[in-house]
């Protein structure tokens, strides 16, 4: 098994003969050719675009990814695009998750694939399609175009999708078979000769999870509750109403119906539960997987998070810029001796710097090793609060008398400190708030979470 962390550039050709390949990137990622006998995995906070791969034998397609048991790709800008698709020669089931638009080519004899995306998903094959699923949504998006030299799901097995728009699937020569779960929302109907009026509710529910009631029928003046259940190892992403996002909410009532509504509940995976090093029914669940789903942390190597691992300076300015949602790419001005202008958190650094949150040291470094302490957490996370208007500046520090080892905290990070105790960001353990013990990382991610839970991030 090889891990290898990618910073926003090129990954030009890796060959794993023995094992599988395990890449993951801040930024955008060009793919030149990975090969390996196991799976190949693709994390990144970017754009996966296809560069100087292999040709196949026919010279005809460039394949980016040849894979003995599948391929995983995840994405938060999309997938190739419709002019350069991501090349695929996969053997096993290829996985793929994108908040932009998908485009592969295949250049195997069976495409198996399970993938979402929210914009467009294009396929082209030179085999057949087929879903990887098991009974589920195989593709869920926007728009579908499939075109495939072979054929498109089965008749005892066609390919699940859940696509609102245009759906396009070519079977040059095979058949064709796509089932289409979405359906379209139900409108007013009204009750001629004085009869009742009839209110539709046009109820949408998103793959990995249901609605009850299910029927969208009911008479004026009626009030309803509409219960979201999400599958297993799944919850609500957003509940839309009339087409404007109303939360994550596990319910929603219309009172006194008066006129047609349109309901849409949007489920995601529990993305916690991809970890093996986290107790996937631990206390910090609700939290850290709020702070997995905003994208603040990552894995630190394959599947494992490191809840324990120390939490460096760098990090802190990497989690808080992207909490803030500032583009690292746009400029780095800040000048410390430890941080190169291609580091991948040098944006960042260049932010936290210049907006009076994180300060460098006395020898004109940032210290990007530097391990870290909850009050300094607390710290720099009540700067930030301050900097954003989120907060008031606290002037009375007495509430910490009431744990054993307030007289530990530094007399810099006492207001943050009282404010962190506040605010409920520290809960302190047997009594103690522990201000100089070093910040874990699922400490820290427990920390972000609350913020964003308490400020309504």
């Amino acid at each position: 098994r090889l891990n290898v962390p990618t910073v926003g550039a090129t990954a030009g050709r890796i060959n794993e003969e023995g094992g599988s390949v395990y890449l993951s990137s801040q930024n955008d990622l060009e793919i030149g050719l990975i090969s390996a006998a196991g799976c190949v995995s693709v994390t990144f906070n970017g754009r996966l675009t296809s560069g100087s791969g292999a040709m196949t034998a026919q010279g005809t397609q460039v394949v980016n990814i040849v894979s003995g048991e599948g391929a995983n790709l995840t994405a938060s800008r999309g997938i190739g695009t419709q002019t350069a698709p991501i090349g695929l020669d996969s053997l096993g089931t290829v996985v793929t998750s994108s908040s932009g638009s998908t485009y592969l080519n295949s250049s195997g004899r069976v495409l198996k694939i399970f993938g979402t995306t929210s914009g467009s998903y294009g396929i082209v094959a030179a085999g057949s399609v087929s879903g990887g699923a098991s009974g589920k949504t195989d593709l869920a998006s926007n728009n579908l175009t499939i075109s495939a030299n072979g054929s498109i799901g089965s008749e005892a097995d066609p390919l699940q999708i859940y696509v609102p728009g245009a759906v396009s699937g070519e079977a040059k020569a095979g058949e064709s078979h796509i089932q289409n779960s979405y359906t379209e929302p139900t409108r007013l109907v009204g009750g001629g000769g004085g009869g009742e009026i009839e209110i539709m509710i046009g109820l949408t529910a998103g793959p990995h999870g249901t609605i009850s009631p299910s029927d969208g029928t009911f008479s004026k003046g009626d009030s309803v509750t509409f219960i979201f259940t999400p599958d297993e190892g799944y919850d609500v992403a957003d509940v839309l109403v009339d087409g404007q996002s109303v939360g994550a909410v596990e319910s929603y009532t219309f009172q006194n119906l008066s006129k047609s509504h349109t309901l849409e509940v949007i489920f995601r995976v529990h993305l916690i539960d991809g970890f093996q090093d986290l107790n996937h029914s631990a206390w910090y669940r609700e939290l850290v997987e709020r702070i997995l789903q905003k994208s603040l942390f990552y894995g630190a190597a394959g599947a494992t998070f490191s809840p324990s691992g120390t939490m460096t300076r760098a990090m802190f300015a990497v989690v808080l810029g992207r909490l803030v949602g500032i583009d690292p790419t746009a400029s780095f001005a800040a000048d410390f001796r430890d941080v190169s202008a291609d580091a991948w958190y040098a944006g960042y650094v260049t932010w936290v710097a210049e907006n009076g949150i994180v300060f460098g040291h006395a020898d004109g470094t940032f210290g990007v090793s530097d391990s870290i302490t909850r009050e300094q957490i607390v710290t720099l996370l009540y700067r930030y609060a301050l900097h954003a208007g989120l907060t008031a500046e606290i002037d009375e520090t007495q509430g910490l008398a009431g744990y054993s080892d307030w007289e530990q905290i530094s007399a810099y990070a006492r207001p943050a400190m009282q404010w962190a105790v506040e605010t409920g960001l520290l809960q302190g353990n047997g009594g103690r708030l522990m201000p100089t013990d070093k910040a874990t990382r699922i400490r820290v991610a427990v920390i972000f979470g609350r913020f964003c839970v308490q400020f309504s991030l």
